[in-house]
């Protein structure tokens, strides 16, 4: 099921590549229909969490804002959200320009499944943060980790 702390990854992914005037129209539409979601579902409290984390991805502050808005989201409302937020993730994935703007990459996963459970690829991530339980075997293919951005600080 889908929690808080993906979808304000998926905002922060958003904010990036938004902003971007070589980002295809329908990878923004995709990021503007999980904002209209969320505005739709969570009230003004959403649309004001999701403008100040668009305007400072990387505050905490602001991931905590819109964390605590998602804090009701239920199952049913994960279960609408999925499928928005996987059109999302899938313009970015073939939307050349959106690359550059998310060279700071920062994946979770929080996975659960019955039998086995396979990443094949992770590339480009800064960091990476995996809770996974299988009922047998859990696999990782490969992991490429993008080099660190030495003038962000980041190291």
């Amino acid at each position: 099921m889908l929690d808080a702390t993906q979808i304000v990854e998926a905002i922060q992914a958003g904010a990036a590549v938004a902003a971007g005037t070589s980002i295809e129209t329908v990878t923004k539409l995709a990021y503007e229909d999980v904002k209209n979601w969320l505005t739709d579902t969570f009230g003004g409290k959403a649309k004001a969490a999701t403008a100040k984390l668009e305007a400072a991805p990387n505050s905490e502050e602001a991931q905590r804002d819109l964390a605590r808005v998602l804090s009701t989201l239920t199952a049913d409302d994960a279960q609408q959200l999925a499928p928005l937020l996987e059109n999302f993730f899938s313009a970015l994935k073939r939307d050349p320009a959106s690359g550059p703007a998310l060279s700071a990459a920062q994946v979770r996963f929080d996975l659960e499944a019955e039998r086995d459970l396979s990443i094949e690829e992770i590339v480009d991530a800064q960091s990476l943060e995996m809770r996974g339980r299988a009922g047998q075997d859990i696999t990782i293919g490969s992991v490429r980790m993008a080099k660190p951005d030495n003038n962000s600080g980041n190291r």
